[in-house]
């Protein structure tokens, strides 16, 4: 589906050039909108990115950055600002952590995933607020203006069924998007005066490279499959599909919320 709303404007994703960030970026690219891709280490999967979205004929910004390391989140903003000058949407996509039971990790164990999950998080957002609507545009963040907000800008992160289902080795993940879903109330709230909505969007069990780190994938995600009421396994598009609208004009008066879109797994 091809949404006008985004010709012409400006789409920072973290995790962007692989599975679910990369499908949200061919449907933000293919209609009209730039987008500056963050990924860890993979280059051969920037590289296809930028030069297979190049062909809508956007701008492509591929940025390598670590979300752990203090200078990541200064760095993808000043390229995004150097290469575009502007910004109307934010997707926190990307995901890192550790896969241990809960009884075998240490605090740097867990530390890592909540960083690169949910500080990271918080970090990129405010960033990214600031180059959506400066500061100053209103003088308190709680302070609900008169007449129209400001351009519609909007925010979206990814969570998953394990911020609220025990999913075996998931732990210090699933901690970091149950928090993630807190701070996307908080900034909702916080950043509404300045005209940016904030959602969440849950995902069930979603065919990417991630399944294969569990331990005896194959059989989990067949147990999964036969409990979920629609009957197959998740795709990328089918989570891509929901942030793109969340992030469209079609979504303005919805923020603070978190979407679930998992064939109705949670339901069982």
């Amino acid at each position: 589906m091809i949404y006008p709303c985004f010709k012409d404007k400006v789409a920072l994703i973290t995790g962007g050039t692989r599975g679910i960030g990369r499908q949200i970026a061919e449907l933000l690219a293919f209609s009209g909108c730039h987008v500056s891709l963050v990924y860890l280490r993979d280059k051969r999967s920037a590289s296809a990115a930028e030069s297979e979205l190049g062909k809508s004929e956007v701008g492509v910004q591929t940025i390598q950055a670590n979300l752990i390391e203090d200078d990541a989140v200064p760095k993808i903003i000043a390229e995004v600002h150097k290469r575009y000058g502007r910004l109307d949407y934010f997707v926190s996509n990307a995901v890192f952590g550790v896969l241990k039971p809960i009884g075998e990790f240490t605090g740097k164990r867990f530390d890592i995933g909540m960083k690169a999950n949910a500080t990271a998080y918080i970090l990129l957002a405010q960033a990214a607020a600031d180059l959506m609507v400066p500061l100053g545009t209103v003088d308190d963040p709680w302070e609900v203006p008169e007449g129209p907000l400001p351009a519609n800008k909007r925010m979206v992160a990814m969570s998953s069924l394990g911020s609220v289902k025990v999913i075996p080795g998931y732990a210090g993940v699933g901690a970091s998007k149950a928090a993630i879903e807190t701070i996307t109330k908080y900034l909702a709230a916080e950043l509404a005066p300045r005209g940016i909505g904030v959602n969440t969007v849950t995902g069930g069990l979603v065919d990417t490279d991630s399944m294969k780190a569990f331990k005896n994938s194959q059989e989990w995600v067949d147990d999964q499959v036969k409990r979920t009421p629609l009957g197959r396994l998740g795709q990328p598009a089918d989570i891509a599909r929901v942030v793109v609208w969340l992030l469209s004009d079609q979504a303005q008066w919805i923020t603070g919320q978190n979407i679930v879109a998992d064939g109705g797994l949670s339901l069982v």
